[in-house]
């Protein structure tokens, strides 16, 4: 990394695909559910807007003896055990993707901190609040935005303590609709302008900025993911941590790799630390907050990186 840090060691929360990484990432768990939704409806409605939709999930209650069969066969998930698969498969039961479980936003809000959740209207399976029964049905949906707000609230002063952003549909790097098409240089410009916009603003001297992709998207890695429970980790997805209190390295520019573990439940256990607000799950709870990443002991780097666009 020439500037800020580079997290090599960040994995993702689970084996799975979208739903259950973001639920991970304003949760700390995804309820056991170990894929996307699936449509037995023309409904356009997604998660508690659609009656009719349901998501494999592994019990909540699984008996102890039954969670260490499913993790030695995880460990056998290869072409010489194409059984394993099926095993693990007999274990999952349907759910309704509307959930009761707590979430970070909802905490927040009981604390009197603001908060702000902004994804794109065109990108509905990223909008993962849409699952939480607390947040839809409340008031607190209210807070939910779309994602074109997001430089205008940097512009306008309008930010939020805490922002989760799922960019823009065109700009989110995702092989989907609308733009399947689209280049994933448009996403990274979105990304800089961002990023300049936060440099140039006040807000800038107390912001902490983590960029995670929520899949693998790869077919290889030499590094094998820690196992925690019958859940995950996943394989390993890159962050970018930006922030004046980033830790400097050796790179002339200051830049820095971090080779911590973290998962994305690190990204909550770090908000948690900041604001003094307990853990959700044993995940959070065990994290790594962050902590090869930021350095408080030092005055913070104010020299700004503006890129071209």
């Amino acid at each position: 990394a020439d500037r800020f840090v580079l997290a090599d060691h960040l994995f993702t929360s689970e084996y799975g695909p979208t739903l259950p990484e973001h639920l991970y990432t304003v949760a700390a768990s995804s309820f056991g559910i170990m894929d996307n939704k699936t449509h037995h409806t023309d409904l356009p409605g997604r998660y508690c807007d659609d009656p009719h939709s349901s998501v494999p999930a592994f019990p909540q209650k699984l008996s102890a003896s039954a969670q260490r069969r499913i993790m030695r066969l995880q460990n056998r998930l290869t072409d010489d055990h194409p059984k394993a698969m099926f095993a693990i498969s007999g274990y999952l039961k349907k759910v309704r993707a509307c959930l009761q479980i707590p979430s970070l936003p909802e905490k927040l809000s009981q604390a009197g901190i603001s908060w702000r959740f902004y994804n794109s209207p065109q990108f509905p399976i990223g909008n993962v609040l849409l699952a939480f029964r607390k947040i839809r049905f409340t008031s607190l949906w209210n807070n939910v935005v779309e994602s074109d707000t997001f430089l205008n609230d940097i512009r306008d002063g309008r930010l939020a303590q805490v922002s989760w952003v799922n960019p823009p549909a065109p700009y989110n790097e995702h092989p989907m609709l609308p733009h399947r098409d689209q280049s994933v240089c448009a996403g990274e410009n979105w990304s800089v302008a961002v990023m300049n916009a936060l440099q140039e603003s006040p807000y800038w001297g107390s912001t902490a900025v983590v960029m995670v992709w929520d899949d693998f998207g790869g077919f290889y890695d030499h590094v094998d993911p820690p196992q925690y429970d019958i859940m995950g980790l996943g394989a390993r997805s890159p962050a970018l941590i930006m922030s004046p209190w980033t830790r400097r390295g050796s790179n002339p520019k200051g830049g820095s790799v971090d080779h911590h573990t973290y998962e994305f439940s690190s990204v909550l256990r770090f908000i948690e630390e900041i604001y003094g607000l307990p853990p959700l799950t044993k995940r959070d709870a065990q994290a790594d907050p962050l902590t090869g990443a930021f350095d408080f002991s030092k005055p913070p780097d104010m020299h700004k990186l503006i890129l071209p666009l």
